[in-house]
């Protein structure tokens, strides 16, 4: 018989589910996963299972070939109901079966320590964001985006944000001019899509108009003074939300 070694119900696991047995065979795996592989070694003795049971097979077809070692689950097949005499079979399996933790229904696990301890997160499956579906936001939730903000001086301003406030110098553009400003922000792209708007600042002449024009991890950002002849007196709050 082509197994070489079976050892089960190791030393200190007695009573805990699933069992787990080591088998050492010479057979190729398509032989181990054959029907009734392991009848010979229950019904000779050499091997007494407790159902359920992982077992852990090393097979070696020759003395000059690497071991291959995989997880199988055993699995009995009673033959007309009588004990030991129908099919111990092992059985392919991706995964072992289910692990059973202390967790709550409906909500993710989590890593504990760098030992691999897992632990309930209090995060609901459900709460989680799917980025290719459709998210639909609860009654009071929001999303709250990086605030960055920055203050231009000399035609340049950085602020490396989803969202924010950037404060100009105090702008003195003649009527019927414009300012324009270099902003470094690593989150925008030449295809971003870059909201702005006036927030305020000291500046009272009215009649302004931003344009803003996205590039690789820059934007360049237009204040047109649309008065006839009046100049801008102060600063500009401008705010921003980068898509």
């Amino acid at each position: 018989m082509p197994i070489l070694n079976i050892q089960s119900s190791s030393v200190g696991l007695t009573g805990t589910l699933p069992s787990v047995a080591y088998i050492q065979t010479s057979d190729t795996e398509a032989q181990v996963l054959a029907t009734g592989y392991l009848n010979q070694a229950v019904q000779s003795g050499l091997a007494a299972f407790s159902l359920p049971c992982m077992c852990c097979v090393s097979t070696q077809t020759s003395s000059s070939a690497s071991a291959a070692v995989g997880w199988y689950e055993l699995s009995y097949v009673a033959n007309s109901g009588v004990p030991q005499q129908g099919n111990w079979s092992l059985v392919s399996t991706v995964s072992p079966g289910n692990v059973i933790l202390p967790t709550i229904v409906g909500q993710l696990s989590q890593f504990a320590d760098v030992d691999g301890t897992l632990e309930d997160s209090g995060i609901l499956f459900s709460n989680v964001v799917v980025k290719n579906a459709v998210n639909t936001l609860a009654s009071g939730a929001s999303i709250v985006a990086n605030k960055v903000n920055g203050t231009e001086a000399t035609n340049a301003v950085t602020a490396s944000g989803m969202a924010g406030v950037i404060t100009t110098s105090s702008l003195t553009t003649a009527g019927a001019s414009s300012y324009a400003i270099t902003w470094t922000n690593t989150f925008i792209s030449a295809t971003s899509v870059v909201l702005v708007t006036i927030a305020g600042g000291t500046n009272t002449t009215e009649n302004i108009t931003i344009k803003v024009a996205p590039g690789a991890g820059s934007a360049t950002l237009t204040i047109y003074n649309n008065t006839a002849a009046t100049a801008l007196n102060g600063t500009i709050l401008i705010s921003y939300l980068v898509f």
